[in-house]
C-alpha cells in the first residue's frame, strides 16, 4: 500500500511460488526515527560518499529537505554501521 507505515521497509519471504507463508522483517534492528517509524536503509549517491548506505526517516528530511518526499520527516541520518549492514550479507547492491 502506497501511505503504508511499512513503505519502503525491508522484509523477507519464501521465495517458493505458493510456497509457504514465511515473512520476517528484515529492518527488526534499526533504530525507530522521532517520527515512530523505523528508519530505512538507503545508499549515497553523491560524489564524496557514492555506494554508502545510511539509515534514515522514511518521511525524509526536516520540512522534506534533502528527499523527494515532502511529508517533512524528523530528519533522522545516520551512517550505517557494519552490524546493521552485517545480516543483508551480500544481498546488498548498493550502484546497479
Amino acid at each position: 500500500k502506497l501511505d503504508s507505515n511499512n513503505k519502503l521497509r525491508l522484509f523477507r519471504m519464501c521465495t517458493v511460488r505458493d510456497g509457504c507463508q514465511y515473512f520476517k522483517w528484515a529492518d527488526n534492528h534499526f533504530p525507530t526515527c522521532k517520527c515512530g517509524k523505523k528508519a530505512i536503509l538507503r545508499v549515497s549517491k553523491t560524489a564524496a560518499s557514492g555506494g554508502r548506505w545510511f539509515l534514515c526517516c522514511a518521511n525524509g528530511g526536516k520540512n522534506g529537505r534533502n528527499s523527494s518526499r515532502s511529508q517533512g520527516g524528523c530528519g533522522l541520518f545516520v551512517w550505517a554501521k557494519p552490524e546493521d549492514l552485517a545480516p543483508f550479507g551480500r544481498s546488498l547492491t548498493p550502484l546497479l
